[in-house]
Formats: C-alpha cells, sequence, structure tokens
C-alpha cells in the first residue's frame, strides 16, 4: 500500500519492548551495499540525492555513502529508517 504525502501512519503494538538491532558503518559504501547491510540489519532506508531507479542500485555512476542519519553500532528498535547522503563524482547531492 502508499502512504499519501502528509498521511499518517497509526502502528498498534502488543506492549512489548521492540526489538533491538545495531546499526551498520555504512558510510563510503557503495548504494548497493549499504542499502543491502542496512535491510539485512532489519532497517529503513531513506536516500537523499537518489537520481536513479530504486531497482537499478548498481549504476554504472557508482554513489557513494557520505552520510548517515544514525551512528553506526547504535542500538535501534527494529525497522527504524536510517537516512544516508549519497556523492555522486565530486558533488554531494
Amino acid at each position: 500500500s502508499v502512504i499519501t504525502k502528509n498521511g499518517t501512519v497509526v502502528l498498534y503494538t502488543d506492549g512489548t519492548a521492540p526489538e533491538t538491532v545495531g546499526v551498520p558503518d555504512v558510510v563510503g559504501k557503495t548504494l548497493a551495499q549499504a542499502n543491502a547491510l542496512l535491510t539485512d540489519a532489519g532497517l529503513n532506508v531513506h536516500v537523499i540525492g537518489w537520481r536513479g531507479d530504486v531497482t537499478d542500485l548498481n549504476t554504472p555512476r557508482q554513489a557513494t555513502v557520505t552520510q548517515q542519519s544514525i551512528e553506526a553500532k547504535s542500538a535501534v528498535p527494529r525497522g527504524t529508517s536510517i537516512e544516508i547522503r549519497i556523492l555522486y563524482g565530486d558533488a554531494v547531492e
């Protein structure tokens, strides 16, 4: 399903503490590597500066991660969204 812009998401929980996972260090990785590391850890990814098709993370113009919103090795609830900023060539997008 799709959430519209400015839409609201309501999550229902059973009151138990969420499972926590460690945030991997993705700075310096390609976009494809960062995406795999973060999703394999059970985290969601929000990419700043991506100009390609989300189905083609191995673009010939390799995008490199320059920043991540939550420090590596931090413990966060599974499903947390990690914002990553990418670099194409010489300029941060």
